[in-house]
């Protein structure tokens, strides 16, 4: 009897511990979405002045995860473009 109610129980907890873990989860990768990355960052303005060498529009920054890396940001150069995520509308 206890196994019943136990396993009636189970199912929906897995259920809600999914729908509140698998947010947190992907938001996190994309709290610093690096397309390339270098061991050791000694600065942020040598990070930066690399990425920017290495054709990345945006630059680059230190960011620590189990170490220091230099973390070259996406280049979204055409979402900056974009008419919806532009608060001016002109007609």
């Amino acid at each position: 009897m206890a196994i019943k109610k136990f396993s009636s129980l189970l199912l929906p907890l897995l259920m809600v511990l999914a729908l509140v873990v698998l947010p947190i989860i992907s938001g996190r990768t994309q709290e610093h979405p690096c397309q390339d990355y270098r061991l050791g960052c000694k600065s942020r303005d040598v990070c930066n002045a690399k990425c920017l060498s290495l054709g990345y529009v945006k630059g680059g920054d230190c960011v620590t995860f189990a170490f220091p890396i230099c973390c070259c940001k996406i280049n979204f150069g055409f979402q900056d473009d974009s008419p919806i995520s532009s608060p001016i509308f002109t007609d």
